[in-house]
Formats: C-alpha cells, structure tokens, sequence
C-alpha cells in the first residue's frame, strides 16, 4: 500500500491503536540509529512525548558533542538511553540492540564525501542493522528511505537506497518503509541551502529551470509517522510515501524562503 499524501498520520493511524497493544506493548523501548540527525531529533521528540524509552545508538560519546543539536551538554535527555557500538562488531551491535522491542533505521547521507560511500551507509549499515535487531531479538525494524526510490534508478543515491529497501523486505522482520519527499523545518538542510546562498549571492541556482515539482512535508509529520507506526499491526509489511499536501515548483519554493528570509 502507497499513501502519497500523508498529510495527517493521525487520522489514519489512531484507528488501529486499540489492537496494537496485543502485538507490540506500550510503552515501548525503541532503539534509533541516526537518531541524533535533523529528522532523527523530532522522531526522538516524539516518541518521548508518547511515553516511549529511546535508546540512541551513537558514534560518540553523547555528552561531548550534542548540545549543538538540542541536548544539554554535559547530561542525558530524561527517557534516552546512549549506546556506542561499533557497527562493524556484529556482536556489539546486537548487545547494544538487546531488550529493545523496536529498532528505527534512519541513517542516511545525501552525498558522498571521504569513507561515506552510498553503498557503504545505505545498503552496508541497513543490513548491518538488520542483522543485529535479528540476533537481539528485536522483531520491529521501520526504515527511512526517500521518496523516488524504485528499481533501475538513474541516481546512484537511489539505487542504493532502494538495494536498502529489498535487504529489509527480504528480512523475517516485521518491518515498515517510509519513503519521505524533502523534509522541511528548523536547521534542514533544504531551505537552509538556500537561506545561505542568499545571503551573499545576488542569484541562486535552480535546476532544471526550476520547474521540478517538489511536495516537501514537516519534520514533526514524518516524525509522528513513525512513532504511531510501531505499535500499529496494519503498518507491518507497508511501504509509505510521506508527502506534503501543496505541490510547488523549485522556483516557487525558493521564492517563498527568500519571502520569509526577507531576501530578494
């Protein structure tokens, strides 16, 4: 099942929370990788806010390096566990997954750059993880992918999400895909581009002729997604493309973050 227009993920989803509980307890304990990320700090928000345990799998050491990303520094977020596993240990990223009941994949890049290879990050880190939430007995896996996503994709970035996508269908998880357009609010990394470019350039360049349509939807949307999805049973086995309600070309698009910018 597709849903193109996931302009309320409420209104679906809360139909079903009545039975939810049956497969999948609540509160949950939830696991996330790339959870410290723009959209991974409002799913995080989120699932707090639902009653949900997180458990965040980071590189570092979280007390060093997140205060630039809304964490106090120095102390741990009430409600967040941290995990440092290397996920080239396939043991200590499983240890690092046990007794949670949900693992969030949200690790992505969108361009390569040093050892961030798209093959290595999409497809490597997707069946890394998959793997761990198998051997620790983590039974639901949800994966961000990105709208666009099929097979024979022009873009390398494409083909590699979508090799992510056939690794987690393939796998004896209960799994859900969510295949997001642009995700816009405060810090992304879209109509920051922009807000930046306009800033010291007196023009701003627009692929394409800037006649691309684009359906860009709110962190706090794709966010409430995955956080209702969990321990919702008739998400399992679902592919969702997370879509605004307004289609905007690129050049309107940009014309309304030069409006709120003040930029012309």
């Amino acid at each position: 099942m597709y849903l193109e227009n996931f302009c309320s993920p409420a209104s679906f989803f809360c139909r079903h929370r009545q039975t939810a509980a049956s497969r999948y307890p609540f509160p949950v304990l939830i696991a996330i990788t790339g959870g410290t990320g723009f959209v991974g700090r409002a799913v995080q928000r989120h699932l707090l806010e639902a009653g949900h345990t997180v458990r965040l799998m980071t590189r570092r050491n979280p007390t060093s390096r997140l205060d630039s990303q809304g964490f106090p520094r120095g102390q741990a977020i009430s409600g967040v566990e941290y995990r440092t596993p290397s996920p080239e240990d396939p043991e200590a990223a499983a240890e690092a997954l046990r007794g949670a009941q949900a693992l969030l994949h949200l690790v992505g890049i969108i361009s390569e750059h040093g050892t961030q290879r798209f093959d290595a990050v999409h497809s490597g880190l997707t069946q890394t993880w998959l793997k761990a939430a198998e051997r620790a007995g983590v039974r639901r896996f949800l994966h961000m992918s990105a709208l666009g996503t099929r097979p024979q994709a022009r873009s390398r970035y494409h083909q590699t999400k979508w090799a992510a996508e056939c690794l987690v269908r393939a796998s004896p998880l209960d799994w859900t895909i969510f295949r997001p357009s642009i995700v816009y609010g405060a810090e992304d990394a879209f109509t920051q581009l922009f807000a930046r470019l306009a800033r010291w350039s007196p023009v701003l360049p627009l692929l394409g002729g800037g006649r691309n349509l684009l359906q860009p939807i709110a962190v706090d949307q794709v966010a409430a997604a995955f956080t209702q999805a969990i321990t919702t049973p008739s998400a399992l086995g679902q592919t969702w493309d997370l879509c605004g309600p307004e289609r905007l070309s690129l050049a309107a698009l940009v014309r309304q973050i030069l409006d709120v910018t003040g930029r012309r």
